[in-house]
């Protein structure tokens, strides 16, 4: 087994292992999606696009503008 395969299974478990997130969670694991989303932008694709997300304040809480940016986030790396 390849390194690149087992950092893919290693991600594949790490990411089995965490909850559910949608609109209307809350919590640490909410605001850790947050930070990340926060962290993609300006960071350029494959393409050399940017993305812009606007997940509004870092409260932990899944409300309509992180919902908006998961499903642009989502969208954009299908694109790229």
């Amino acid at each position: 087994m390849g390194s690149d395969t087992e950092a893919a299974i290693e991600r594949a478990i790490w990411v089995s292992q965490r909850p559910l997130l949608k609109q209307g969670s809350k919590g640490e694991e909410v605001k850790r999606l947050q930070n990340l989303l926060v962290d993609a932008e300006g960071k350029p694709a494959r393409t050399g696009e940017t993305i812009s997300l606007d997940v509004g304040a870092i409260d932990g809480d899944f409300g309509p503008k992180t919902k908006a940016a998961v499903i642009k986030f989502q969208n954009y790396q299908k694109a790229t």
